[in-house]
């Protein structure tokens, strides 16, 4: 977390698709600003749609510049992203279920999402108990590459 508050990486297109990036970000804008909470968000331009630009998914130096993004050597970003797979499962269902809600009924031209309606659905109790679960499993994760990093520090200190 930074100071006053939480920088998000968006990927658009990185399998949600774009459709449902703007109204998920407001989403959870109204969350933040209803919980008091400061959100920074860092767009990147990796999907299928720069592919079809340039011919890759990302840039060549895409690594350092997710390190650099969240002050981690490469080496920890990378076994971050590895170990996303399992938990990105439910947050794959929790987005599910908010493009069902608000995108699935509308046209993609006329997309309005009113905050009284965000909020009673953060407020029904299956979505609760999701965001529950999803910070809960985010403790877990937390907990387990901070072990294996200090697991890491120990190899790499009983080797010196």
């Amino acid at each position: 977390m930074m100071p006053g508050g939480y920088r998000i990486a968006v990927v658009p297109g990185d399998g949600i698709g774009l459709e449902v990036v703007p109204p998920a970000v407001a989403l959870v804008d109204a969350a933040a600003t209803h919980r008091g909470v400061s959100l920074t968000w860092e767009r990147f331009d990796w999907g299928c749609d720069r592919y079809l630009r340039t011919g890759e998914f990302m840039p060549a130096d895409a690594l350092a510049i997710l390190a650099d993004y969240f002050d981690e050597p490469p080496e920890l970003v990378l076994a971050a992203l590895r170990s996303m797979w399992a938990p990105r499962s439910k947050a794959a269902a929790f987005h599910q279920s908010f493009k069902e809600r608000f995108v699935v009924r509308e046209r993609r031209d006329e997309w309005e999402l009113h905050s009284d309606d965000i909020e009673a659905w953060l407020q029904t109790s299956s979505i609760r108990t999701r965001l529950c679960d999803l910070a809960r499993e985010d403790a877990e994760l937390t907990q387990l590459r901070r072990l294996e990093q200090e697991g890491e520090r120990a190899d790499a200190d009983a080797a010196d």
